[in-house]
């Protein structure tokens, strides 16, 4: 008996979740976006890469060129963010810049992604974490980011 292939928007999800595991540690997330018009027309997906705090920075319809793009951050400058720094206010999943106003916010699909935590208090304590790190030639412009050396990008 033949398995049946899954439909488009679940493989494409299938998919996603599998860039995750790469970008999440990187600081990013993938995201998809699936059209599916009435048949005989196609299905189409497009993955994006988002940056933590929403920038969307690299977007396709082949897997294959997020996963370049991926190994290409990889070996990137690594930027953290102490999430007691006196530059930012954190209240629940939500990190406000205190001189700009901006915000990242970590609720919905990032709080799935770094663990399934509501608040960034969760995520200290849970995990233990007191910092958020991106890899990227720039940090996110919300709150005062510390540049680490390249090497560090994969630890």
């Amino acid at each position: 008996m033949q398995i049946p292939p899954l439909d488009p928007a679940r493989e494409a999800l299938a998919i996603a979740d599998e860039l995750n595991e790469i970008a999440v540690p990187l600081g990013y997330s993938v995201l998809i976006d699936t059209h599916m018009p009435p048949p005989p027309a196609p299905a189409s997906t497009h993955f994006i890469v988002r940056q933590l705090g929403g920038t969307t920075v690299h977007a396709t319809s082949a897997p294959d060129s997020v996963r370049r793009y991926l190994a290409e951050l990889a070996d990137k400058p690594r930027w953290r963010l102490n999430l007691d720094d006196e530059s930012i206010e954190v209240s629940g999943a939500v990190i406000t810049d205190k001189q700009t106003g901006e915000q990242i916010d970590l609720s919905g699909r990032w709080a799935q992604l770094i663990g399934n935590v509501s608040s960034v208090d969760d995520y200290r304590r849970d995990k233990n974490v007191h910092h958020l790190s991106v890899v990227g030639d720039q940090a996110p412009a919300i709150g005062a980011w510390h540049r680490w050396p390249a090497h560090a990008a994969r630890d």
